[in-house]
């Protein structure tokens, strides 16, 4: 696997070369099966050349952010990241399992859970439970926990939980929170596939705690590697 290691031109064009060549593969099937026009490998290889040498003009590494990024950052109801940040751990739950990163994407922990039988409410609640109790474990105190479930974000920004069978564990859940900071945001199901991947795991019965990256399923390497790249996560 391909990874970009720094944010530069170089690792920027690295972390983009697989879906240029699988671009230029697909076009050139496409035009094989519609057109009857067969590329050879020399054509497709100069074709991946040319999209490299166009994006390397184009493409420029900022340091700041620009006001048009900063307004479409508005628009998407999104906020660009501070310094601050770098100093934080991230955490995405889902379900019956989370996983631990630093800013940088590097793994610091995971964890799968059994929960039997339950509404998803329950579930969301209780991985996001287990996920701060793993970060006080590794002794990670300012965290951002990243969840897909916009139901269990919102009660957390107000503040209170309205569903009844929840009231106790929401107690524990605030208690456990006391002396971190925690903050809670809202993330797309499409970019917590290693935290899936974790809660199907728990689903059928594992319950795990992993502190060393060596210690994950090796089926979950990929993912994690992907995510912390910043390449394009494609879910079915």
């Amino acid at each position: 696997m391909i990874l970009a290691k720094k944010v530069s031109l170089s690792g920027n064009l690295t972390g983009m070369l697989p879906c240029i060549i699988t671009w230029c593969l697909w076009n050139r099937r496409c035009k094989a099966r519609m057109e009857g026009l067969k590329a050879s490998t020399e054509q497709v290889w100069r074709s991946v050349k040319t999209w490299l040498k166009i994006l390397a003009t184009e493409l420029k590494v900022h340091k700041k952010l620009t006001a048009q990024d900063t307004h479409l950052l508005n628009d998407l109801n999104l906020e660009p990241p501070s310094v601050a940040v770098q100093k934080c751990m991230f955490f995405r739950g889902c379900r019956g399992g989370g996983i631990l990163r630093d800013a940088n994407g590097y793994f610091k922990g995971a964890f799968t859970s059994h929960y039997g039988v339950g509404s998803n409410n329950r579930a969301e609640l209780k991985a996001l439970f287990d996920g701060i109790r793993l970060c006080k474990r590794l002794s990670y105190f300012i965290v951002i926990i990243e969840s897909d479930s916009k139901i269990v974000v919102d009660r957390f920004r107000v503040g209170k939980c309205t569903l009844w069978y929840l009231w106790d564990f929401w107690d524990e859940c605030i208690k456990e929170m006391q002396g971190t900071n925690v903050r809670i945001v809202h993330q797309f199901r499409e970019r917590n596939q290693a935290a899936d991947f974790l809660a199907k795991l728990g689903e059928r019965g594992s319950n795990v705690i992993y502190e060393e990256f060596q210690e994950l399923p090796r089926l979950l390497y990929g993912i994690v590697r992907i995510d912390r790249s910043g390449l394009l996560a494609i879910r079915h």
